[in-house]
């Protein structure tokens, strides 16, 4: 199995969302960009997987490792064999990639997230770092795109929270920030249960508000020159609050059933939204064309 071939199955497999955005993105940076999420995917797998707390630490030290010697071209993971020549080719920052590992990290510590800003940090250093990479790999003008990406991370990394809130518990990781639990005053055993409290429900809720205004402000931010070069991310960002609105719609339970889109609807919503952003290319196109001939003729 090739390096690359190895990587698609991880993201085919893991994330659905990522699977269908980019293929309706640019053909020359879909393998680079199914790389970075191949590693996000490996270093969350790194800690979910792990039997208890020291093996996950130490299989990040191994990434840790693995990573500088990625960028000194001596690869050996199948992620880092495919990662190390668009280290060299698309400019990637090590310490970009081993704020990634930071990220996930964060997932380690004994109490849990605080509050909503230290699970906030923590998207950000592991979900909006990979969206950040990814911004520059498919190519960008405007410097409000690498918000418009921290931001995507952001509303990406609290869906995940939330969706996983149950399975996360019975792997033994909590991942909802403590005071949230305390204000709400939801134990945590109840996310080992089969059904939501309504204080659960509240609890999610704001997560869920948090997560939808990352995403508003992610849309918002995208600065019209880039929308086309950044599609396969805005059709992420655009699955992501396809989700959020199904978890609207169910009243915060995300315990019975974990949301998700059927293949037939992810697919039917990506196309739309490429063809959303396909259209604004032909309009733009069009304008800056007859500009051109207006221009020309005086």
């Amino acid at each position: 199995m090739t390096p690359q071939h190895y990587v698609a199955q991880k993201v085919f497999a893991r994330l659905p969302d990522v699977r269908i955005a980019v293929l309706f993105g640019d053909p020359a940076s879909r393998d680079a960009v199914l790389t970075i999420h191949a590693l996000h995917a490996e270093l969350l797998d790194s800690v979910n997987q792990a039997s208890d707390e020291s093996v996950a630490h130490a299989r990040l030290g191994w990434w840790r490792q693995e990573l500088a010697a990625c960028a000194d071209n001596q690869p050996s993971h199948p992620v880092s064999r495919a990662l190390a020549p668009l280290i060299r080719s698309h400019d990637i920052q090590l310490e970009y990639l081993l704020e990634m590992v930071e990220g996930a990290a964060l997932d380690l510590a004994p109490t849990g997230f605080e509050n909503l800003e230290a699970l906030l940090l923590r998207c950000h250093r592991l979900d909006s770092m990979a969206r950040i990479i990814c911004a520059g790999i498919c190519g960008y003008e405007d410097h409000d795109t690498l918000r418009f990406a921290r931001s995507h991370g952001a509303a990406t990394g609290l869906l995940q929270v939330i969706v996983n809130a149950g399975e996360d518990y019975r792997r033994q990781r909590l991942r909802l920030p403590q005071s949230l639990l305390q204000r709400f005053e939801v134990p945590p055993a109840e996310l080992g249960g089969k059904h939501s409290s309504p204080a659960l429900r509240s609890l999610i809720k704001e997560l869920h508000q948090s997560a939808r205004a990352h995403a508003e402000e992610a849309e918002a931010l995208l600065p019209a020159g880039d929308r086309y070069r950044q599609r396969a991310a805005l059709i992420e960002l655009r699955l992501a609050m396809a989700h959020l609105e199904i978890i609207r719609r169910r009243d915060f339970e995300v315990l019975v059933q974990r949301p998700r889109l059927s293949p037939p609807k992810r697919l039917w919503l990506a196309w739309r939204a490429a063809r959303v952003e396909e259209k604004r290319r032909r309009v733009k196109s069009g304008s800056a064309n007859t500009l051109t001939q207006h221009s020309g003729k005086h």
